[in-house]
């Protein structure tokens, strides 16, 4: 919103920080909640597949708590699998879901694999080949519409 506002250029009055958390984010909660709720048909029917990036809570019972809300709002028969982040905590409350319902099952996200290991073959600072090379297979492996 910002950028747009300095795109347009003076005289664009940002909105206040009340606004935001009163009536833009009300409307924006209204409309995300539409958006998620014209999936539902196709998890009853194709089941659905979660994915969960890292932010900034780092506690692994509070993840896992607003994981299993997420879980029981779409409904654990309809998840057929979960991709969490490749941190330890993500990877406690993979295991967290996955003793609290059996049918779940967990892996950690291949693209940030492959950007781990491509930091590190940039730390060797010799092989090039190698280092593009992983760069395309990255690329590939993130860009891939399957």
């Amino acid at each position: 919103m910002i950028d747009a506002a300095q795109r347009v250029g003076q005289g664009v009055r940002l909105p206040k920080v009340r606004e935001i958390k009163g009536v833009l984010l009300k409307e924006e909660l209204i409309e995300m909640k539409a958006y998620v709720d014209s999936f539902r048909d196709d998890w009853h029917n194709n089941g659905c597949i979660m994915m969960c990036d890292s932010g900034v809570v780092k506690d692994a019972q509070y993840l896992f708590k607003l994981m299993d809300e997420l879980v029981q709002e779409v409904g654990p028969h309809y998840i057929v699998h979960i991709i969490i982040d490749n941190a330890s905590n993500y990877k406690s409350v993979g295991k967290m879901i996955e003793v609290k319902y059996e049918s779940i099952y967990w892996s950690s996200c291949v693209a940030q694999c492959m950007n781990l290991v491509i930091e590190d073959l940039c730390k060797l600072k010799g092989p090039r080949q190698a280092i593009t090379f992983a760069s395309k297979v990255t690329t590939f492996i993130t860009m891939d519409d399957c």
